[in-house]
């Protein structure tokens, strides 16, 4: 059930669907959504902070990238830290893709830093959680994968990366 809901809001975010919120009945496109909201924080954010770090895990991953590399007005990030991210599937990367692009790559024009970290045996990313020979290095500037072994039976949860000594 917890793999078929993450999908579901990942095909949502992906695909840009239109989403209707229970209770008050608002229509948005999700990935549009998304895309605004976080566009709002980083400027906020910029005009406030000498350096701004994104710390994403999971989906939010994907909205993080997406924003960092899609979006022309999308201030100066210095470093982005994805946890458990599904940013290694084939599948995910195919629709992130900047336009005439053939692969997914460093968003160097809005990012100095990526480091990526991942426990093999989290589920969510497990399947491919290196992203250093996946996502194009740009003027020198590379994803750095940093193994993180979580535990218990859900490995993929945000408090356990956030508890690791990687982090």
């Amino acid at each position: 059930a917890i793999i078929k809901k993450a999908a579901m809001e990942a095909y949502y975010f992906l695909f840009n669907k239109e989403y209707v919120r229970p209770g008050d009945g608002k229509r948005f496109d999700v990935r549009d959504e998304l895309r605004r909201l976080l566009l709002k924080d980083l400027t906020q954010l910029q005009e406030k902070a000498a350096k701004v770090v994104i710390i994403s895990h999971s989906m939010g991953t994907m909205v993080a990238y997406d924003v960092l590399r899609n979006c022309p007005e999308c201030p100066p990030v210095d470093t982005l830290i994805t946890l458990g991210s599904p940013l290694g599937i084939r599948e995910v990367q195919q629709e992130l893709i900047a336009r005439g692009n053939r692969q997914v790559d460093f968003p160097a024009d809005k990012l100095e830093h990526w480091i990526n970290i991942y426990d093999p045996l989290d589920p969510i990313c497990g399947a491919d959680p290196r992203f250093a020979n996946d996502y194009l290095s740009v003027g020198g500037k590379a994803v750095g994968d940093i193994k993180e072994s979580n535990w218990g039976k859900w490995r993929h949860t945000i408090t356990h990366y956030l508890a690791g000594a990687q982090l």
